[in-house]
This record gives C-alpha cells, sequence and structure tokens, in this order.
C-alpha cells in the first residue's frame, strides 16, 4: 500500500466515524445500485465495508470515503453482473435422444423458450440505469425529492417511503406532484432510452 492511500486503521476510523445521515445515504445508494438484482443492499453494502476494512479496496486519501464506499458497492455490482454473463461456448453438450425412426434428436428442441434474451435483458438493464442516472441529474439540486425517488428505484411502497424519510402524507404527496411535474417538465413524451 502506498503513503497516499488510507491505512486500514485510518480506513477504520473513517468508517467509524460516518455519520447517520451518511450511513442512511450509504444505505440508499445500496438499495438503488441493487434494485431488479438478486444481491440485497445489506450483502451490497457489507462487502463494500468489508473489503475496504479488510484492505482488498483502497482509498485514496484525497477521495471522500462516502464517495469511495459508493464506488466500491457500483464495482461490486458491475463485476457481479459480468461474473453472471453466461457464455454460450462454455455450456454443456446438447441434450439428445434416439427418435423412433432411430436418428438422434435434440431432446430440448421442442421446448419453447419464454425467458428473455440475455440481449434483451442488457437493453432493458441499460435503458433502466439510463433513466435511473438521469432522473439522479434532474434532481441533484432536490436532495429530498432524490431520496423518494431512490425508495421508488427500490421498489419502496409510500408507506415505507414515509416512514423512512419520516415524512408525513402531506409533504410525501408534495414531493411526489414537485418530482412528477419536473419529469413532465423534462420529458414531455415521456422516457425514451
Amino acid at each position: 500500500m502506498t503513503s497516499d492511500m488510507l491505512s486500514r486503521d485510518e480506513m477504520r476510523r473513517a468508517i467509524a466515524a460516518l455519520s447517520e445521515a451518511e450511513l442512511l445515504k450509504l444505505e440508499r445508494v445500496a438499495n438503488w445500485l441493487s434494485s431488479g438484482r438478486s444481491l440485497s443492499a445489506d450483502d451490497l453494502l457489507q462487502e463494500a465495508i468489508c473489503r475496504a476494512l479488510e484492505g482488498v479496496r483502497n482509498c485514496p486519501i484525497d477521495v471522500p470515503i462516502l464517495a469511495f464506499l459508493v464506488n466500491v458497492m457500483k464495482s461490486l455490482v458491475s463485476a457481479r453482473h459480468k461474473a453472471s454473463m453466461v457464455d454460450p461456448i462454455e455450456l454443456a453438450a446438447p441434450v439428445s435422444t434416439l427418435s423412433d425412426d432411430g436418428d438422434e434428436r435434440d431432446a430440448l428442441a421442442d421446448v419453447e423458450d419464454r425467458a428473455s434474451s440475455p440481449e434483451q435483458l442488457l437493453v432493458e438493464e441499460d435503458s433502466a440505469s439510463k433513466m435511473k442516472a438521469a432522473f439522479h441529474r434532474l434532481f441533484e439540486d432536490d436532495a429530498v425529492a432524490e431520496l423518494v425517488l431512490l425508495d421508488i428505484f427500490a421498489g419502496l411502497t409510500a408507506e415505507e417511503t414515509r416512514a423512512d424519510l419520516n415524512l408525513d402524507e402531506t409533504t410525501y404527496a408534495t414531493i411526489r406532484r414537485r418530482i412528477r411535474r419536473r419529469i413532465n417538465q423534462r420529458y414531455p413524451e415521456g422516457w425514451k432510452s
């Protein structure tokens, strides 16, 4: 480890010094990054912190700890996605059987594949990521609206979001209207990726 990186002790102190607001922001980012994936937000955040504490990931001294941990989580999600990609060449040999006339035929040939193709899944995931990033930029100047959006992206209900952010129904409804108005203003034709 070079001297321009935080030591393990410095990393431990920096993580221990995170405020409740910073921890909440990390949890929200983890929820946002893990939405629609098999990795839970808690596991993602825990893995990022563990890697930082173990020295697997090193934080440059000039990078804020919050930004560093967000980038570690992004990297973990990206690596997990790449690892989940299936190489068709590496799949097992196709299953074959003998037909009534003695010819070999693929036993799976008549099975209809109803799953989305890998290309279709990538297009859908890319479109969702672009939309989330665009909405994030759209609400950079409105922290509360951005937090509500993060909860929406994480799949939380209105009640869960109100409890999570300690909002009453009126305040929540006002924020939702503000979000809807700004999105409609920016994308009058609706979101197009």
